[in-house]
């Protein structure tokens, strides 16, 4: 069965074209004339998208745009409108549309805009780790819409989606939120409602670690007085979640390796075989078939963690989420801070593209809060960041990072990443001038529109990040609340 569109417009028109377009794309297409028929549609058809027009006489569309985003398992929502302003399309964005379309409409975009939030809301229903804002909400969650996110998202879904608890391995740099991962494969699962265990390697000793996960008997060693119960036992039915396992010791890693392989473990000082039901998820934030090659970790161990790899690009790799990034932070350090922060002020975000996050989306968070601990007003500004971000040059150079001898790179290396980065703070900082308007963006700077958008694509800027202020001479620009977040 095809996927299910609604289209709630009172022009005849513009719902006679769209239901052409989405059944072509084979939709199974609804539609309704005003906003009560709309919601009323929209409870008996369960549609996977919805394509919704602004301005309707009676219910307005972003009455019923706030009535159906707060019903559980919402589907994505498209607001059309036939004359678009920043206002309206902030207000939308706020009550939770998952993307805005101003007439005549293109199709392509259409098309394109109707995939990707099927695609979304399929995502939504099987993992429950895309975001739902709640300010009572503390515990991070995985945000982002770039595709290599994207592709995390379908692993998961698909690792998740049968029975077998398969193993997973999770690869990704320190900070780019590899235990977030694990936990959205645990809420995913059909053993949701039992235990998740997280278990360090790196952080125990060589002496306890082995006490940690397997648990001991009483007497196993000097000083264990009673029975232990590990990790792997408390895990039960679970998921256990081991991170840094390429400092697991080679002893360990045998242990580790026949766990994997039998099943089955002892604890520290026991004889009786007790049997291991959970779900193992690994991570590592080096590159383990190095570690094979150089004999440092057991190479049908890595086979058997990597039956089913999923790789966590790094945030400098995916600018383009960097705004859902802020406000999902902010957001939890609202909560936490009991803070009322709307999002970031003039020349913030332009700030936060310039730097090349080496510590990723941990190091963000770290900023964000800093920067609300900092901030005395409804907004975050410059002046709140951290002094790293701020110094003279901050915004044209990576941060300064040590470098040890040997470890320095290459002339020509320093040199593209000193002007990849000076590219991407000065494309930034035009844009938040221009109000995200690249036509004007380009008559600045002097460049083609078609080779702005270029340049601005491969260094994942998007202009509808930066459509929060009123643009230059529409008076005094008011602070741009946070970017919408999906996660």
């Amino acid at each position: 069965m095809g996927s299910r569109a609604l289209v709630i417009d009172d022009d005849r028109a513009t719902r006679f074209a769209l239901r052409l377009l989405l059944e072509r794309e084979e939709f199974i297409v609804a539609e309704a004339a005003t906003g009560e028929e709309g919601l009323t549609a929209a409870l008996q058809e369960r549609p996977d998208v919805v394509f919704l027009d602004m301005a309707m006489p009676g219910i307005g569309g972003l009455d019923v745009l706030e009535t159906l985003t707060g019903r559980p398992d919402a589907p994505p929502v498209v607001m059309i409108t036939g004359v678009g302003t920043p206002e309206s399309a902030i207000r939308a964005v706020q009550l939770g549309a998952y993307e805005y379309l101003t007439k005549p409409l293109d199709a392509s975009r259409v098309r394109l805009l109707a995939r990707r939030a099927v695609e979304l809301h399929g995502l939504k229903r099987e993992l429950d780790v895309l975001r739902r804002p709640s300010m009572k909400e503390e515990e991070p969650r995985l945000v982002g819409s770039h595709p290599s996110m994207q592709e995390v998202y379908k692993a998961i879904g698909r690792v998740t989606a049968t029975p077998e608890r398969t193993t997973v391995l999770v690869l990704g740099e320190t900070g780019t939120g590899k235990e977030l991962v694990s936990r959205a494969i645990h809420r995913a699962s059909r053993d949701r409602d039992r235990p998740f265990v997280v278990v360090n390697c790196a952080a125990l000793p060589e002496a306890l670690i082995e006490s940690e996960l397997f648990g001991h008997e009483r007497g196993a060693f000097t000083g264990a007085s009673e029975r232990r119960i590990g990790k792997v036992e408390l895990a039960g039915e679970g998921t256990l979640f081991a991170d840094e396992v390429s400092s697991l010791t080679p002893a360990l890693q045998q242990r580790f390796l026949r766990l994997l392989q039998a099943r089955e473990f002892e604890r520290v000082g026991g004889r009786e075989v007790l049997p291991a039901r959970a779900r193992f998820v690994a991570a590592c934030n080096v590159d383990l078939e190095a570690e094979v090659r150089a004999v440092r970790f057991r190479e049908d161990l890595y086979f058997r963690l990597s039956v089913f790899p999923i790789v966590l690009p790094p945030l400098r790799e995916r600018f383009s989420d960097l705004p859902l990034l802020v406000e999902e932070s902010i957001r939890r350090f609202n909560a936490r801070l009991e803070r009322q922060v709307a999002g970031l002020g003039p020349g913030t975000l332009a700030v936060l593209h310039a730097h090349r996050w080496p510590g990723n989306v941990r190091e963000l968070e770290n900023v964000i809060h800093h920067a609300m601990l900092r901030a005395t007003g409804d907004f975050i500004t410059v002046d709140a960041l951290p002094g790293y971000l701020r110094t003279d040059g901050a915004a044209s150079h990576p941060a300064p990072q040590s470098a040890t001898p040997g470890t320095r790179p290459k002339f020509e290396q320093a040199r593209r990443e000193a002007i990849e980065a000076f590219e991407r703070a000065y494309l930034a900082s035009v844009l938040e001038e221009c109000g995200g308007n690249v036509t004007e963006a380009a008559r600045r700077t002097g460049m083609r529109r078609t080779s702005l958008q270029r340049l601005l694509k491969r260094h994942g800027l998007t202009a509808a990040a930066f459509r929060q202020s009123d643009p230059p001479g529409a008076g005094t620009a008011a602070p741009s609340p946070a970017v919408r977040g999906a996660g």
